[in-house]
């Protein structure tokens, strides 16, 4: 049966449209926008589903290559969501739903035609997989945490007492946060911060100053770090935003000068940022699945909110997989 939608992928000529559908989709974010998808480097592709001209949903997706040298769908360096969004709600529930059933089912037809392998957060808003199930893409489930924060008073009674201590200890000892635009104060803090813990910050680096570079010529990222009262930096978290909330991206920490309450600060500023100068109701501490992590999040009270990877292997891949599991527990033996 022939369907009513058609699929293409969206020119660059056409990424203004694509930007404003992103802003007034309630599942599009910062993430998906065009800009965002150039400043990664990544191959992209931005895929749309219309009816006539009328953009209906689409679909922004990185290109990258797997351990075998074969392309895989996934999300751009640094972009905790990528994926499908869908048009404003029209109509009645039923038919909105249904129609959206049917626009991701013809978007996956097209997208498996192309490329064989998948590894894709989306969007949290996004709470139907069905369709990606039904066409045989494994689901896992991942969790954020999500801050409503249209009213400081109460963000700040909700959060946990041991937070709160931090962040007024941090201003006895006369910490302060500056926001500024030395992105290399910043990267230099989560450089310290990735030491520590015996990883590298070199996969992400460059990507992370063309993010800085362009964000902030579009003036939707901000860097907020906390100083000593020697004026030495050692705390810091790096967000970004879009028309709906702010996002958590990155964050770092001295080890050896820093101070217990410096982090906290330097997150507290940044929510009170968001919502009293950006006039947001959310922040989005983007992605908890790391225990010491999630526990830091968690303590300023947000919403635990899950969101799905949805993720699909060819057959040789799942092979190639499966030797090399069977040849570390050879080795292990």
């Amino acid at each position: 049966m022939s369907s009513n939608y058609k699929i293409r992928k969206i020119k660059s000529d056409n990424y203004d449209q694509w930007d404003n559908f992103v802003e007034k989709s309630n599942e599009g974010m910062l993430f998906h926008k065009s800009f965002w998808l150039e400043a990664s480097e990544n191959e992209f592709n931005i895929i749309g589903c219309f009816t006539g001209e009328e953009l209906r949903a689409g679909m922004a997706i990185g290109i990258d290559t797997n351990m075998i040298g074969k392309n895989i769908v996934t999300n751009p360096v640094l972009s905790p969501y990528s994926g499908i969004i869908y048009e404003e709600k029209r109509g009645k529930r039923v038919t909105y739903n249904s129609n959206k059933k049917k626009m991701t089912e013809e978007i996956i037809n097209y997208v498996e035609e192309r490329y064989n392998n998948f590894s894709l957060n989306l969007s949290f808003k996004i709470t139907d997989v069905q369709p990606f199930i039904w066409n045989n893409f494994n689901c896992e489930v991942k969790f954020t945490y999500v801050l409503t924060i249209s009213d400081l008073d109460k963000v700040w009674k909700k959060m946990d007492s041991g937070t709160r201590r931090s962040i007024k200890k941090a201003q006895k000892d006369k910490l302060s946060v500056k926001k500024h635009d030395n992105f290399d104060t910043m990267l230099n803090l989560v450089k310290m911060s990735y030491n520590r813990q015996n990883m590298t910050i070199e996969n992400f680096k460059s990507a992370a100053k063309r993010y800085f570079n362009i964000l902030n010529t579009r003036d939707c990222c901000k860097n907020f770090v906390c100083y000593d009262k020697d004026d030495r930096p050692i705390g810091g978290v790096f967000i970004v935003w879009d028309n709906k909330r702010s996002y958590y991206l990155l964050g770092g920490y001295d080890p050896e000068h820093g101070h217990h309450g410096a982090t906290s600060l330097a997150m507290w500023e940044a929510i009170k940022y968001t919502s009293q100068t950006l006039d947001l109701d959310q922040f989005d501490f983007e992605g908890s699945m790391v225990k010491s992590i999630e526990r830091f999040f968690r303590k300023f009270g947000g919403e635990l909110t899950p969101y799905y990877k949805i993720y699909k292997q060819d057959s040789i891949l799942s092979g190639y997989k499966l030797i090399k599991e069977k040849v570390k527990t050879f080795i292990k033996k």
